[in-house]
């Protein structure tokens, strides 16, 4: 991308050098500027049309350079504003995660919301109790 960027402006300034050449009797017109305000009148020095031209184009320029310079820094500044939100955010959320016992997705104190009876057998078999079970009785521990 940056290279198609390099192009393009090699090619602006082309066009720009066929036109003051093609065109170098017009722009070499001399050029007086008036501004009469009021009873204020100002007149310019007699100037090239080429500088006039010119001298717009930078202070253009420049313009915008300022403008862009100044939407990032305030763009930057954003960034770090929601940056700080986002940790403030992270470190309450934290915070919560261990005042609620949360370890796994599911509170500590509270079993899952489905035991399996496999689950259930595991936790008798733990214990040492006789975990043979029927079917009826999985199916009863599957309902709660």
């Amino acid at each position: 991308m940056r290279v198609v960027k390099v192009l393009v402006l090699i090619v602006f300034f082309f066009f720009c050098m066929i036109f003051f050449v093609q065109n170098t009797a017009m722009l070499s017109t001399p050029l007086v500027l008036k501004m009469d305000v009021f009873s204020l009148s100002y007149a310019s020095p007699e100037v090239p049309f080429y500088v006039v031209l010119l001298l717009a184009f930078v202070v253009g320029g420049l313009f915008s350079l300022a403008y862009f310079i100044l939407e990032r820094v305030r763009l930057g500044n954003k960034v770090k504003e929601q940056a700080g939100r986002i940790a403030a955010l992270e470190k309450e959320l934290a915070a919560s995660k261990s005042y609620s016992g949360i370890t796994s997705g599911y509170a500590s104190s509270y079993a899952s919301p489905v035991e399996t009876a496999s689950d259930v057998s595991e936790g008798y078999a733990a214990s040492g109790e006789d975990v043979t079970e029927t079917s009826a009785d999985q199916e009863k521990a599957q309902d709660k």
